[in-house]
Parts: C-alpha cells; structure tokens; sequence
C-alpha cells in the first residue's frame, strides 16, 4: 500500500459541520410532500440568501443585524410562517 492509495478525506461526520448534520438528521424524519418541499426549499433559500445580500440589513440596529445575519433566524421564521399559512397542513390529535 503506497502514500497514493491512502484515502485522506475525513469521514462525513467530520466533513459536516454540527449544525448541518442535525438538520439532516431531523429531516429524516420527514414526509417529502410536495407542501413540505416548499417550505423546506424557501426556508433554506431565504436563510443562505439573505446570508449573502450586501446590505439588506444596513439601517437595522448591531444587535437585530447580528441576530439575522446568521440566516438561521430568517429561515426559522419563513418555515414556521409558511407552516401556518399554506394549507394541507395535518391536524394534531
């Protein structure tokens, strides 16, 4: 076995930050419906997007900026928004 043959990549695990890892393990769970699908793909839009805008948040205050910034609040919020307000949702027994 030579220097080459050595696979140097790290386990997935390792390659995945924390985060990320438990949103997929959350999603496992999940029924793929097509309303489902929608909220999950406009969640994960708005969070990495507005990640990205320059200057979306210029006029907002340094504590509301750091909060949003992240993109984990703006995502949190649009799925839980668009949980309530598209229908088909399942009623809880």
């Amino acid at each position: 076995m030579g220097i080459h043959d050595i696979d140097a990549r790290p386990p997935l695990s390792e390659a995945v930050p924390l985060g990320l890892q438990q949103v997929l393990a959350m999603l496992a769970g999940v029924d793929f419906s097509r309303r489902n699908m929608l909220i999950i793909g406009v969640s994960i839009a708005v969070a990495i997007g507005l990640r990205f805008q320059e200057g979306v948040y210029v006029n907002a205050p340094a504590d509301v900026r750091a909060i949003l910034h992240s993109g984990l609040v703006p995502g949190a919020i649009t799925s839980i928004v668009l949980n309530l307000v598209l229908p088909g949702r399942e009623k809880r027994q």
